[in-house]
């Protein structure tokens, strides 16, 4: 009897929808049955959400109902001050509820704003608005603001949520610092004169080599500065200045690391015998990215297909040709016949 109920329901539900009211005022004329019925409720929240005033109070009181509400709230509106006026609208014992709040910050809802006071100062709530709203953070209760592991969290949840901080710790060396040491990633967030601090800039590239791209230009041509970051991560090398991106030195300690590194660098160190030895030792794919002079280069290429056959395809057309060189030097000669000149196949 219920399913047929729905049923009925379904058949009328889909005449209204589109129409101005029509969803509210054939739920309110239904019976009470189907009112009660969470199909139903669900149904009518997703085409108009004004509908949960019309709610009976046992149902308007229930979490995941609640929360459904205040999703659409959010997504047919796209404002968080009507999420909010939605969210004053719930039952008492929904707003002062830790874990329905909990559950809405979750899902992303910004009602950090209105909740009641005791709620606003739980770290764990806290923690989950910033997360998702780093400018949250202005109005967060100073019982958490004024809290160093708290702000320390919070960044390591959310980095961008350093913007956002007091300028007095801003301006507490030792707090950036393990700020820098927990969340490399907010130095792009942080003041120009942190960006330019040696030493504040030498932690965060220790702990995470690309944030490179955002210190001052100065620190980018810093040596110091820069093989630190290559240490960590030899890809950051792309972020160093000018200057030092031809430093043979500096390149050769990036592909030594990570030879596909070799792909970023310069022409004239794709044409450094050396550095490309050192890249193709690390990583035989790195002979893609040797100049055309050696990869005519037999002990060049050899380093790579003596690892990987089919590397044979970036060698230069005379080492495809040469029955000695793929007889003695070719690994996996399965896969690297069809990188073979014509002529070679023909004779085999």
């Amino acid at each position: 009897m219920r399913d047929q109920m729905f049923e009925q329901f379904l058949y009328h539900f889909y005449d209204v929808v589109g129409e101005g009211g029509g969803v509210v005022r054939l739920y309110n004329q239904s019976p009470g049955e189907v009112k009660n019925d969470l199909r139903v409720i669900r149904l009518c929240l997703s085409k108009d959400y004004n509908i949960f005033h019309s709610l009976p109070d046992e149902k308007k009181k229930l979490t995941d109902i609640g929360l459904f509400y205040l999703m659409q709230v959010r997504f047919y509106s796209q404002s968080y001050e009507r999420v909010g006026d939605a969210f004053n609208r719930l039952p008492k014992e929904q707003q002062e509820d830790p874990i329905f709040a909990r559950d809405a910050l979750q899902r992303g809802l910004c009602i950090y704003p209105f909740l009641c006071d005791e709620l606003k100062q739980d770290e764990e709530l806290s923690l989950l608005a910033v997360k998702k709203y780093p400018c949250i953070l202005k109005v967060i209760h100073a019982n958490c603001t004024d809290d160093e592991w708290f702000l320390l969290r919070v960044v390591l949840a959310n980095p961008k949520a350093i913007a956002f901080i007091s300028k007095d710790w801003l301006s507490n060396n030792a707090f950036l610092f393990k700020c820098l040491s927990v969340s490399p990633q907010c130095l792009e967030y942080m003041p120009h004169n942190v960006k330019d601090d040696i030493e504040l800039v030498q932690v965060a590239v220790q702990a995470k080599g690309e944030v490179l791209q955002f210190a001052g230009d100065a620190l980018k041509n810093n040596e110091s500065i820069v093989r630190a970051a290559i240490k960590q991560n030899p890809k950051a090398i792309r972020y160093a200045g000018e200057k030092l991106k031809k430093d043979r030195s500096i390149v050769l300690a990036a592909v030594e690391r990570s030879g596909c590194v070799l792909d970023t660098v310069n022409a004239e160190h794709k044409d450094d015998e050396d550095i490309v030895r050192a890249a193709v030792s690390h990583d035989p794919n790195a002979i893609e990215y040797a100049s055309e002079r050696l990869r005519d280069t037999k002990e060049i290429v050899a380093l790579a297909v003596e690892q990987r056959g089919s590397l044979m395809h970036y060698a230069s057309e005379r080492i495809k040709d040469d029955e000695a060189f793929f007889l003695s030097k070719v690994k996996c000669k399965g896969l690297a016949f069809d990188c073979l000149t014509d002529r070679l196949k023909n004779s085999f």
